[in-house]
């Protein structure tokens, strides 16, 4: 009888490990398959596996979701999800919150070169559209 036990349980392991993605996606959490599948250039799998939500917005920006990333950098008040927040906006094409987005970043860091830039390029951007 433990023989008959053990091939069931055996088998409706398998088929929920086929169909979730493989028998590794048992042992490994959202984050930890989130994180596979970036390593495998997927950003779109990625940023529906996550369940943080810094890396969720992070996977959303390298997937092309600007407006999803911007919402989810939002939660976060640090420089980091301010500039990365920018960046999703400057490529959404909302040039105005992104620089707002950078001068939040700015206040916290002012040296910070990588910021200065992007704001610079957006701040001509919507200078040339007006």
């Amino acid at each position: 009888m433990r023989r008959v036990w053990l091939l069931a349980t055996l088998l409706l392991c398998s088929v929920t490990a086929q169909a979730a993605g493989g028998w590794s996606d048992l042992w490994r959490t959202p984050d930890q398959r989130g994180d596979a599948y970036l390593r495998q250039g997927d950003a779109a799998a990625a940023a529906r596996t996550f369940a943080d939500p810094r890396r969720k917005a992070f996977a959303e920006l390298q997937a092309g979701q600007y407006q999803a990333a911007a919402q989810g950098f939002a939660a976060f008040g640090d420089r980091d999800a301010h500039y990365n927040r920018g960046n999703a906006l400057a490529r959404a094409g909302d040039l105005q919150h992104a620089l707002d987005a950078y001068d939040a970043a700015l206040k916290q860091d002012p040296n910070d070169r990588d910021t200065h830039h992007n704001r610079d390029l957006v701040a001509k951007a919507q200078q040339q559209q007006q």
